[in-house]
């Protein structure tokens, strides 16, 4: 029994000092200034959307340095996807009909695999552009799944999630300077770009490095060109940039032939005004 006072002293000293740091930080106020600073869709009004999604094959093929010929090469050139918000308002991917049912495995694939990134960008868009608050990890995590401390002038915020522990750090105007995850199998670091608008920080592109258990190292930059519809911000052109054990891949995507509708609340009415009633 002896053996363990120090260690429960050590252990109690440590909840104290981290309590005295937490106790000093108000999260409300942390998590309500990063969401208010962030630019999001879902605030702006954006009840759903779809679009077309064209994959720059060449690009692909050039960089994965496949030979393929002709026929084949038009058939890919064929594939669409299509990107849909749902009703959980999350991206979901799907691929459109198209001619290319007979392709060779290797291209089903490729395609499968350029699926699996474009998903991967827009689960990583979609916190920051969609719902305009880039803490979020879990649609059901409250206020007190987060645990904040100062550090300098930045903030520090964990949450500790169902596959994880996330680390965001935040600038003294809330804006996300770096995001650090960690996994079982993963390590991951995500540091955006943000551009400012009228509106808030839109997230224009990122750059993430992803160390895997299974030896697999990967880093990427991605991109994202917006159009700007009817006074939101839709993206109109994604571009990553990735390296995956050393070789190179560049991924093209433009979206197109949007659908989608906007619920904005309606303006307050006119007052009228004394000398209105009093000309007429």
């Amino acid at each position: 029994m002896k053996t363990l006072v120090p260690v429960r002293l050590a252990l109690f000293a440590i909840s104290v000092v981290s309590l005295a740091s937490c106790s000093s930080v108000d999260q409300k106020a942390v998590l309500d200034g990063s969401r208010r600073v962030t630019y999001g869709l879902l605030r702006e009004g954006l009840a759903s959307f779809s679009a077309t999604v064209t994959p720059d094959w060449q690009s692909t093929l050039k960089m994965a340095k496949w030979r393929a010929d002709d026929s084949l090469v038009h058939i890919l050139d064929t594939i669409r996807f299509l990107a849909v918000m749902n009703d959980s308002q999350r991206i979901v991917i799907h691929r459109m009909a198209d001619s290319a049912n007979d392709l060779p495995a290797k291209y089903t694939e490729l395609i499968k695999g350029n699926m699996g990134t474009l998903k991967g960008v827009f689960d990583m868009w979609s916190p920051y552009v969609l719902s305009g608050d880039p803490l979020i990890e879990e649609r059901k995590m409250d206020d007190s799944a987060y645990h904040i401390r100062r550090e300098g002038s930045d903030y520090i915020v964990n949450q500790y999630v169902t596959y994880g522990a996330v680390q965001t750090t935040l600038a003294s105007d809330y804006s996300v300077k770096v995001i650090e995850g960690q996994t079982e199998h993963l390590q991951m670091s995500v540091t955006p770009k943000l551009t400012k608008t009228p509106h808030g920080l839109l997230l224009t592109s990122w750059d993430a490095s992803m160390h895997f258990s299974s030896k697999l190292q990967m880093t990427m930059t991605a991109t994202v060109e917006y159009l700007d519809t009817s006074g939101i911000k839709l993206p109109h052109v994604i571009t990553v940039d990735e390296t995956v054990n050393g070789t190179h891949i560049l991924q093209h995507w433009t979206l197109s032939n949007y659908t989608f509708d906007i619920n904005r609340p309606p303006p307050p009415p006119r007052k009228k005004s004394w000398k209105f009633y009093k000309e007429n």
